[in-house]
């Protein structure tokens, strides 16, 4: 009886750190893979990917360019996907402008055609992502624009815990190169002549105030935008797995 009362308080203690564990998501970042292209001059901001898609992915297509007033005439893949485009897109900066689509993909395609409605400099990128929202994928976006070597949206308020941010930044420089913001990973960046961007990622697991930020070496006018991607397991994973079941105090766990 006394060894029992002298392992209790051990038990215990173990337990609440189980169950305190941190969480972390088990999709979204990284994607399962991304790319990238830059056009000098040109209608074409097509990215496709490296290797086929999976079925049931979200796949995020993004094109910045250098221009406030050319549009996206076609976005396609060859898998027949219906992409929606981001609400803000495209968002307008000075002599600049980001659109941002998802999909979820049928699966079984690398091409996608995208195209603008005149010819301009241009960067596209790609990047399909696991373990989400199969409808309504996309929580919320912000965005912004400035002239100066420090790129940050507005806020995005989440409304559901377990996100993806993905943030798209382009300026309209040559060669210009870019660090990622604080818990972003830069999943792939492009610097060409007369464009320069970058797509960026990480995962949330808590609701809140979030922003899209990167650093430039390149002082210059740049656009920024961001969207926060539902993923499909909303209860984030506990590691140690917590105190439920019989895994408890209780019957004869022999202590």
């Amino acid at each position: 009886m006394t060894q029992r009362r002298l392992l209790l308080p051990f038990v215990l203690l173990l337990a609440t750190l189980a169950w305190c564990a941190p969480v972390h998501a088990t999709g979204g970042a990284p994607p399962v893979q991304s790319n990238e292209s830059g056009n000098g001059s040109g209608t074409d901001c097509s990215t496709g990917f490296p290797s086929n898609t999976t079925a049931n992915n979200t796949i995020v297509i993004a094109c910045g360019w250098a221009d406030a007033t050319s549009t996206v005439t076609t976005i396609s893949d060859g898998c027949s996907d219906s992409f929606t485009a981001v609400p803000g897109s495209p968002f307008r900066g000075t002599g600049n402008s980001i659109a941002i689509y998802t999909a979820l993909t049928a699966g079984g395609c690398m091409s996608v055609v995208f195209t603008l409605s005149a010819s301009v400099a241009s960067n596209g990128f790609s990047a399909e992502y696991n373990n989400m929202a199969t409808s309504a994928v996309v929580d919320t976006e912000c965005s912004g624009s400035g002239n100066s070597t420090s790129l940050a949206t507005g806020n995005c308020v989440t409304g559901t815990a377990v996100d993806t941010l993905v943030a798209v930044g382009f300026q309209p420089v040559s060669g210009a190169t870019f660090t990622a913001g604080t818990s972003y990973t830069i999943e792939k960046q492009n610097g060409g002549t007369g464009h320069s961007g970058f797509l960026e990622d990480q995962n949330v697991t808590s609701t809140g105030t979030y922003t899209g930020t990167a650093t430039t070496n390149t002082t210059g006018q740049w656009t920024i935008f961001t969207v926060a991607l539902k993923n499909a397991t909303q209860t984030p994973s506990v590691a140690g797995g917590g105190m439920g079941g019989k895994s408890g105090l209780g019957g004869k766990s022999g202590l």
